[in-house]
């Protein structure tokens, strides 16, 4: 959907196609191509101290999401907000009501005829923190966003396609994290059965074959605990290249999987191991 870099691209530039596209539109024409302003523009969120925020069922929008309600709004659904300062590179679509994009957000005031969803998903493949600046709070700039040249279907019946069939997915992924979750819940239950609780020497639940009790012991004699290495904004990317490792910035990014890296870099400072555990 986007021409970046060169390093990644979505659509080929020669004639603005995409590599996958839905049989019914083939002979429909190319793409066209536009500045990210004249698709869905983006504009600063509104101020909202947390001391004037009044009992209300009206979503407030921060960088990171809906964090509280307020009693009125400052702008009508649908809507698409995504992180200014702080939290960057998370989408949030309003389905429906009036909410209030705050200050810490950017959020579309108009989506020039094109459909929602569909500008959900497209935002969504930018890539956005490569606009990021800052060296401190890091800050997405709506300048270098609204400048970005990408292509999009002439018809909304395609932009109607496209969204159904990833929302189509998104839903499945939610009914499949359900499922997950309930069996962490699961784990998590049974890890405190199978552990023994503080001042206990034998966990309340056991495997028949052992019987002997469990060695108190400081963990410092089992274990080494090292602080990591916090890196600046410019020093990681959002993608993978051969000369790049994962890098975690906290429990929301750990993985075991490969495919849910979601922040990468060159730098190799104070790089974990295979078998270390975070």
């Amino acid at each position: 959907m986007s021409d970046g870099d060169g390093k990644k691209k979505q659509v080929k530039e020669d004639n603005a196609l995409p590599k996958l596209r839905f049989p019914e539109f083939k002979d429909v024409g190319e793409w066209n191509r536009k500045r990210m302003k004249d698709v869905a523009p983006l504009q600063r969120g509104f101020d909202l101290p947390t001391s004037q925020l009044q009992k209300g069922n009206i979503p407030v929008v921060y960088s990171n999401g809906i964090r509280s309600l307020h009693s009125i709004g400052m702008a009508k659904a649908p809507g698409l907000v995504t992180g200014r300062s702080g939290t960057i590179g998370q989408f949030h679509f309003v389905e429906e009501g009036d909410y209030w994009p705050h200050n810490t957000s950017l959020w579309v005031t108009s989506f020039k005829g094109n459909l929602p969803r569909f500008i959900y998903y497209l935002y969504k493949s930018l890539r956005i923190t490569r606009f990021v600046s800052g060296s401190g709070v890091p800050t997405l700039n709506r300048n270098d966003v609204h400048s970005f040249r990408v292509y999009i279907p002439r018809s909304i019946e395609e932009q109607q396609k496209i969204a159904d069939c990833l929302s189509s997915i998104d839903d499945r992924i939610t009914a499949e994290t359900q499922k997950l979750d309930t069996l962490k819940a699961h784990k998590k239950g049974l890890m405190q059965q199978l552990f023994p609780a503080e001042g206990e020497n034998v966990p309340k639940l056991r495997f028949p074959e052992f019987d002997k009790r469990w060695l108190y012991d400081a963990m410092s004699r089992h274990v080494k605990l090292i602080s990591g290495l916090h890196l600046a904004p410019s020093e990681y990317e959002d993608y993978r290249t051969e000369d790049r490792i994962p890098y975690f910035t906290g429990p929301s990014d750990f993985t075991n999987d490969i495919k849910e890296v979601s922040k990468w870099t060159s730098e190799s400072k104070k790089p974990a191991s295979r078998g270390n555990t975070l």
